[in-house]
């Protein structure tokens, strides 16, 4: 009993394996990230708070060009 709980384990983690790469090959073929709409502005003199802000909008800008669906 023992021995075929253990094939049927490593049955499912290969399956899981497999398909988590059939999974990233999928997102990758159907989602390309724009990175020309990456845009990165900072000025000579620079604050904390608007530092955060920019790298918090282009992350929301990186990750809405990786998720369109053009």
């Amino acid at each position: 009993m023992a021995r075929t709980n253990r094939h049927l384990l490593r049955f499912a983690l290969l399956l899981v394996i497999l398909m988590g790469l059939l999974g990233a090959w999928v997102a990758d073929q159907q989602w390309q990230a724009r990175m020309g709409q990456v845009e990165w502005e900072f000025s000579t003199e620079i604050d904390w708070i608007a530092l955060v802000s920019d790298l918090a909008e282009n992350g929301i800008r990186f990750f809405q060009g990786a998720t369109t669906g053009q």
